[in-house]
């Protein structure tokens, strides 16, 4: 009785870290890199995670995605979005990094987010899962001026083209 129970601890932890890696065939996952669910903030892990800013590494393109999502959206990546949007990365680099954004800013779940929470709340979102602060008055300004005309997606690929996104996610 002993080994069997012993036998299913094993299976039970076996299938568990299957799950945890989440990757799929074609190499990209969502969440396949150590996320703190509790903050929305990503967490890199160099001791497992990729090469950051390598965006050829499927790993590498699924975390930005879910970046992505996570500060525009306000959930995580789908793995439709996952697989689209991070072949779209690993595929055109950075401009394709920076097209994903614009589009996941364009789409009408982020206009009806912004309908349902308010411009200044999105924008503090994105600050917070970004780059792990408050946005200052000038980026709140701007950036909420720009969702507030319809232009989400020129503002999520601005924040994206920031140097300070540069210098903190890539």
């Amino acid at each position: 009785m002993k080994t069997r129970i012993s036998y299913l601890n094993s299976l039970r932890t076996l299938a568990l870290a299957i799950l945890a890696v989440g990757m799929t065939v074609s190499g990209l996952s969502a969440h396949a890199y150590d996320y703190d669910r509790d903050s929305d903030r990503s967490d890199y892990d160099n001791r497992r995670g990729p090469r950051r800013g390598d965006l050829r590494d499927p790993r590498e393109a699924a975390r930005l995605v879910d970046l992505l999502y996570v500060g525009a959206l306000n959930r995580y990546a789908d793995q439709e979005g996952i697989d689209g949007f991070g072949r779209e990365i690993m595929n055109r680099g950075y401009q394709g990094l920076y097209d994903s954004a614009r589009l996941i800013g364009s789409v009408p779940e982020f206009a009806e987010r912004v309908q349902d929470v308010g411009s200044r709340r999105v924008v503090f979102n994105i600050y917070r899962v970004f780059f792990n602060r408050r946005p200052d008055p000038s980026g709140l300004s701007n950036w909420t001026r720009m969702i507030d005309e319809g232009r989400g997606g020129d503002a999520l690929e601005g924040i994206v083209k920031s140097q300070e996104f540069f210098e903190t996610q890539l």
